[in-house]
């Protein structure tokens, strides 16, 4: 099922949108690490940005973030140190053009 975030800034006078993941349950027996994949765009402005986070007990941590435009799709992954739960959130913001996120997946294992 493809998800997607989208914002128009003739609208809400912001081009910021955001996606926030089901809480997911990281405490895969010995594994340290849980690894975020994801791929991305960014199309437009270089002051287009995307950010990831990553949200535990209500306190949301930056884990990565890019700007500018990128050069077609590109697949990211992201290393989350385990722990109970936790839930992961994208934040697109766009002054033209788009910021682009699909197949995210989360794999209980250290990322490549």
């Amino acid at each position: 099922s493809r998800k997607f975030i989208s914002s128009d800034v003739s609208r809400n006078g912001t081009g910021l949108a955001r996606l926030v993941g089901p809480v997911i349950h990281m405490s895969a027996p010995n594994i340290l690490q849980t690894c975020l994949r994801f791929a991305y765009s960014i199309n437009g402005a270089a002051s287009n940005t995307l950010w990831v986070y990553v949200i535990i007990n209500r306190l949301k941590t930056p884990l990565w973030n890019c700007e500018g435009s990128s050069q077609g799709w590109i697949t990211q992954y992201i290393n989350i140190l385990n722990g109970s739960e936790c839930q992961i959130e994208f934040e697109g913001n766009v002054e033209y053009g788009t910021v682009n996120i699909d197949d995210i997946l989360v794999l209980y294992r250290t990322c490549p």
